[in-house]
């Protein structure tokens, strides 16, 4: 080859764009197809493990820890014509009012939604502090009596003595009713679970049906909303697994107290056996 053929070949310019000559970089294989996972059963197998779980706690009706078995006095939920159960759950917490204990002297099972609760405390009124009223009411009475009109004299010392004495029996029974301080330990879900605390109230709520367990009666103050409550149900039905042979004691509640026949209701609930209890070995 000859210097002219050289010198009019055409040399490369430096900034001609040189083809890009890297290698083609490796193509990934295709991902596996996967399943879908079915979120939608995987919580419904949950919720279903879950219930189960709850359901042989139940059965087995155990405290989760034995201070949860707690009671209170009598007195401390019929005060002030009982505040405790006129408040319901919107009200302060009472939990310190009540104790732990081995046994539940007797447990009280009733309705919060029934709407007589006047008639509700009237009833557990005349259960635990009725018999004080009457020996007092009687005790003031006869002694009254006798003060205003001694034994031989045919005239009284002060006019209307019968009536003086009539009053005298009455009042002091209505106060010993209100206010007598009956220690009899019973458990009242207002106070024996904490309403504050969400941990203790959840435990509380829990163990119910366990804690008729450790109670030696349940009295049962009936109202037409009662079977109606999936809690009471539970609670009747727990004692009868527990304690067949128990005392199972049974009150009815009367309607709402009409002002006019106030006085007389309050002595159908004193005194009348059909309107008061309906006591039955199960």
């Amino acid at each position: 080859m000859d210097s002219d053929s050289l010198e009019n070949e055409a040399v490369p310019d430096e900034k001609t764009a040189i083809p890009n000559t890297e290698p083609c970089a490796a193509v990934d294989p295709a991902p596996l197809q996967q399943e879908p996972i079915d979120q939608e059963g995987l919580e419904d197998d949950e919720i279903q493990t879950q219930i189960d779980l709850l359901k042989d706690f139940l059965e087995r009706l155990e405290v989760t820890r034995p201070e949860v078995v707690r009671v209170t006095q009598a007195r401390h939920a019929l005060w002030r014509f009982g505040r405790a159960l006129r408040e319901g759950h919107n009200g302060p917490d009472r939990y310190h009012q009540s104790e732990v204990r081995r046994h539940i002297a007797q447990f009280w099972s009733h309705s919060w939604r029934g709407n007589n609760t006047v008639s509700k405390i009237l009833l557990l009124l005349v259960v635990y502090n009725g018999l004080p009223a009457v020996l007092v009411g009687s005790v003031a009475f006869v002694s009254v009596r006798i003060g205003l009109q001694p034994e031989f004299e045919l005239r009284p010392i002060v006019p209307n003595a019968a009536a003086w004495s009539m009053l005298a029996g009455v009042v002091l029974s209505s106060l010993t009713l209100l206010t007598w301080p009956s220690r009899r330990r019973v458990f009242l879900d207002r106070i024996c679970i904490h309403q504050k605390d969400e941990r203790l109230k959840a435990e509380g709520m829990l163990n119910l049906a366990a804690l008729l367990k450790y109670s030696q009666s349940l009295l049962v103050c009936w109202d037409p909303s009662y079977m109606q409550r999936m809690w009471c149900t539970v609670e009747l039905a727990a004692y009868l697994k527990c304690h067949p042979e128990g005392p199972l004691i049974i009150r009815l509640s009367v309607g709402a107290l009409n002002t006019g026949l106030a006085p007389t209701r309050l002595l159908m609930l004193l005194f009348s056996k059909t309107f008061l209890q309906r006591s039955s070995a199960v």
